[in-house]
């Protein structure tokens, strides 16, 4: 594969395989490699209506649902940089997140927004509360040019020993992570399905797979494989 972002990569797999589908959500909502990018690029369209631009960080907190990787998906085709806020978290814990990355946004659902102002509040900051709900779009947003290195996620520590600390994740550190999974496994075919048996908000966002039964842990990413099939359980415990 020759892309060097996301976007191309998600752009190349609705060209080649449009009508297989790309993920399957708990309880039973299936998107095409074709969705994926119409989605995605829909509602990167209306976050930009909305004032999200190359450059701006935007905090994430929902549940596993399909518009997690979708919004994420949105926000590295504008150029913006997801900060994923894990659902668990109250008060202090997401309002120092928020702060220290100086997100320009929240994207929530409905179920977590008290839980997001509760953030802000002791965060003492002022960003727009978006709903996720009310971000589906069918335009088209505005063309950005996307670079290997430019951010696509900064992904916070669980802060075990001390104030959590920002991961900053290129584009290529995922794509890499795809070209690990297939080298690592080439016995994956277009039939295949996979199972991610975790929350996508403390971890990473991505396609990651959970554990093989043999123990092995392989690596996840978007672009490498993108004719097999993900599966994704709605609820997963995170702490």
């Amino acid at each position: 594969m020759g892309e060097r972002d996301l976007v191309a990569a998600v752009d190349r797999a609705a060209r080649e395989w449009p009508d297989r589908r790309a993920w399957t959500f708990d309880p039973g909502e299936s998107l095409t490699f074709a969705d994926v990018r119409r989605r995605s690029a829909g509602l990167a369209a209306t976050l930009a209506d909305r004032g999200i631009a190359a450059g701006d960080r935007v905090a994430v907190m929902m549940h596993n649902r399909v518009e997690f990787p979708l919004t994420w998906l949105a926000l590295a085709r504008l150029g913006a940089a997801m900060v994923p806020l894990n659902p668990n978290y109250r008060g202090e814990d997401a309002g120092h997140i928020l702060e220290h990355s100086r997100a320009a946004a929240v994207v929530t659902s409905d179920d977590l927004a008290e839980h997001v102002h509760e953030a802000l509040g002791s965060a003492a900051a002022d960003v727009p509360v978006l709903d996720v709900e009310q971000l589906r779009g069918t335009g088209l947003p505005p063309e950005h040019r996307v670079a290997a290195e430019d951010t696509v996620n900064i992904q916070y520590t669980s802060g075990t020993t001390g104030r959590p600390k920002g991961c900053v994740l290129s584009h290529r550190y995922w794509l890499e992570i795809g070209k690990g999974l297939v080298e690592g496994f080439p016995h994956l075919s277009s039939e295949d399905t996979m199972l991610t048996a975790q929350a996508f908000s403390p971890h990473r966002p991505a396609v990651e797979p959970g554990r093989c039964a043999d123990g092995r842990r392989p690596p996840g990413g978007l672009g490498r494989l993108p004719s097999v099939h993900l599966l994704v359980p709605r609820c997963v415990n995170t702490m």
